[in-house]
């Protein structure tokens, strides 16, 4: 066999905008050229002309696949990040409230009544104070140890107390999130948000299409049809969420095969697998594993992450608050008073809820009450995966780093795999342990060189 190495050639275009990127790609379907030399028909044409009559024109939709763009979304809530996020093709970041502190955040609040403003000034209040409770909670049951860098150890401390006051934030708070995004998803993906129930999410799907299409206006420019309109106006709104998930349980592993004997044929892909290493994408196909349990909404925000899974969107309700976060406050000198208010709290929650439903029906009622329930509360989780899905969310999410209301899920999904499939799952089973290993997992400027902050090591001369 003679191998082309001396006419091989491997080139990196990372400079140009992403339709002259997507035109430059579509080249290579009709052209047996060079890149370079199409690049020189790029620079000649214009992207602009030629993405208006090939990916518009003709309808070659795969052409906006090849054309990237990052978008940015800031301050927006939890529930609108979500929106943006639930799709398997999502890539990007969200502010983590395990890392960061939310107290100042700007909050939506849709209702614009008094009872709604000061429902949310009364979260973010207990979420403040909880706050400062576990921080000097922790401090002392987790003193510094010698040899602990005392800066790393008090990113550990608030991290952790990050943890638990998180739960009583509602999901009304303000984030930021990013979406890495080709141009067809983009532009897929606004139109079907352009008729969610929430008006947070339309207006800011119409107002980043707006924006997208003045960037770029041959790709945004596509024929609308009414009867496609009319189809989403109606579907969306009735679909976006899951209002029939099982709330409060805890029934992990409802196991669908397409072919038993399949899987067992096949258990050398896994029997030896070492650590660290995913599944080959060949076990989906043996079916799908359908996991099904409650979950606080904080830590559910992790688990949709995981893109390789289908999570049908639940519904924030306040049915029932997740007993680890109240657990975590009481064990404070402060928590007999943070409970008292946490309690009051939830009976105006109450009254609020049942305003809404009555204003704007059960549905959109219970939807728009989302923005003053907090993330504390519990949400019905399906989770569809196949097994290289399962594996890896059961060995990822069982880490000690994560957040122990979700590790307790991934541990139960590793024991079902492994007890029910024999599966030889990775995962840590152990409790929950404290370290400061979570005070190095950060994002820090480098030091000047030379600064006393530098510690770096340098070369004798």
């Amino acid at each position: 066999m003679t191998l082309p190495t001396d006419t091989m050639k491997i080139y990196f275009v990372d400079d140009l905008p992403p339709q002259t990127v997507a035109m430059l790609q579509s080249l290579y379907s009709r052209s047996p050229k060079s890149v370079i030399e199409h690049l020189e028909t790029v620079t000649a044409t214009g992207a602009e002309k030629f993405m208006d009559q090939y990916y518009v024109g003709y309808g070659h939709k795969s052409i906006g696949d090849c054309g990237t763009t990052t978008i940015f979304l800031e301050d927006v809530s939890m529930l609108a990040a979500k929106a943006i996020q639930d799709t398997p093709l999502y890539n990007g970041q969200e502010a983590s409230t395990r890392y960061m502190d939310m107290a100042s955040r700007p909050l939506v609040d849709p209702a614009g009544i008094p009872e709604a403003t000061e429902l949310q000034r009364l979260w973010m209040e207990l979420y403040r104070d909880t706050l400062t409770a576990m921080t000097r909670y922790f401090e002392i049951k987790y003193p510094i140890q010698p040899g602990e860098r005392e800066s790393t150890w008090k990113k550990a401390i608030l991290a952790r107390a990050f943890d638990v006051s998180r739960g009583f934030l509602p999901a009304g708070v303000t984030t930021f999130v990013s979406w890495h995004t080709n141009l067809r998803q983009a532009a897929d993906r606004l139109r079907v948000l352009n008729y969610h129930p929430l008006p947070e999410v339309r207006q800011l799907s119409q107002e980043t299409l707006t924006d997208l299409k003045e960037s770029y206006t041959a790709s945004f420019s596509h024929r609308s049809y009414s009867e496609s309109e009319e189809f989403l106006a109606q579907t969306v709104p009735a679909s976006t969420y899951d209002h029939q998930s099982p709330y409060n349980v805890y029934g992990l592993g409802s196991l669908r095969f397409y072919d038993t004997k399949t899987h067992f044929d096949h258990r050398h892909l896994w029997e030896k697998r070492p650590a660290k290493t995913e599944l080959p994408r060949a076990t989906e196909a043996f079916g799908k594993i359908r996991f099904t349990f409650s979950l606080d909404f904080g830590s559910y925000r992790d688990l949709q992450r995981h893109r390789s899974a289908y999570q049908p969107m639940p519904v924030l309700t306040n049915a029932k608050f997740h007993w680890w976060y109240m657990n975590q406050i009481l064990q404070t000198p402060e928590g007999t008073g943070l409970q008292k208010r946490f309690l009051d709290a939830t009976e105006r929650l109450h009254n609020l809820v049942r305003f809404l439903r009555r204003e704007k029906g059960e549905k959109l009622g219970t939807e728009f009450a989302q923005y003053y329930v907090p993330m504390g509360y519990e949400v019905g989780v399906t989770l569809d995966c196949s097994l290289a899905s399962a594996v890896y969310i059961a060995e990822l999410r069982s880490g000690q780093s994560v957040h122990p209301t979700l590790r307790a899920v991934a541990q139960g999904m590793a024991s079902y795999l492994a007890g029910e499939l024999r599966v030889p799952v990775h995962a840590d089973m152990g409790p929950d342990l404290w370290s400061t290993r979570r005070g190095d997992q950060d994002i820090v400027a480098k030091p000047v060189p030379g600064s006393p902050e530098d510690r770096s090591p340098r070369a004798k001369t």
